[in-house]
């Protein structure tokens, strides 16, 4: 049956007219694409299992064919941790791999195994996630960043504090609103930047792996 793989695509900006151009495109590489519909200008397609071996390739030629339109194709391979996704815009592309790290231990969060476990709110759930996030993205960056393994670099809540602390002056002074963890466990819509500065940070595709 030859190695299969998840594929999820979507397309921006989009149109009805456009969006059966790009299916009809599609279905010259692969049969497999289902529509999936268009939302808020982007449109969207599925193929769940399907061996596109050549979906690089023509997802190249794809958005050569339609210049104007910024592609995003999502991929999980059925072998374990095979997993990425890559962007297309007027023949170049930028592919990035998955890269999976864990929690970091944390001494001081051991629980009692004979404690029942507590039934938690909505928010308070929501609270946990955005701190464990934060907490495993900034221990791996400064463990990277040191050329550390995680037996190297045990974990430090008053470094990791500070660094934290660190992190939020320096995006505040370029500008960034940075939210607080209410802010965002309730919903709020937060200015992603201040006025001013808003030439400090750009993104492009400029080739790729």
């Amino acid at each position: 049956m030859g190695y299969c793989s998840c594929f999820s695509l979507s397309a921006k900006p989009m149109t009805q007219e456009l969006y059966q151009k790009i299916d009809a495109e599609l279905q010259l590489y692969t049969c497999y694409f289902e529509q999936d519909g268009i939302e808020n200008g982007v449109g969207h397609w599925c193929n769940q299992d399907d061996t596109w071996y050549s979906c690089r390739a023509d997802m190249i030629q794809l958005s050569r064919t339609f210049p104007d339109v910024y592609f995003q194709l999502y991929v999980e391979g059925e072998d374990h941790n095979d997993d990425w996704r890559a962007f297309f815009k007027d023949g170049k592309y930028q592919v990035n791999y998955a890269e999976r790290v864990y929690e970091p231990l944390i001494p001081d969060d051991f629980m009692d195994g004979a404690a029942s476990e507590e039934v938690q709110e909505d928010e308070d759930i929501i609270r946990a996630e955005r701190q464990s996030a934060c907490r495993t993205a900034l221990y791996h960056c400064l463990r990277v960043i040191l050329g550390r393994e995680e037996n190297e670099f045990p974990w430090d809540s008053k470094l990791m504090d500070a660094a934290k602390t660190a992190c939020e002056d320096f995006l505040t002074e370029k500008g960034f609103s940075v939210p607080s963890l209410e802010q965002l466990c309730s919903g709020g819509q937060v200015p992603a930047r201040t006025a001013g500065n808003e030439d400090v940070v750009s993104t492009h595709i400029d080739g790729g792996r």
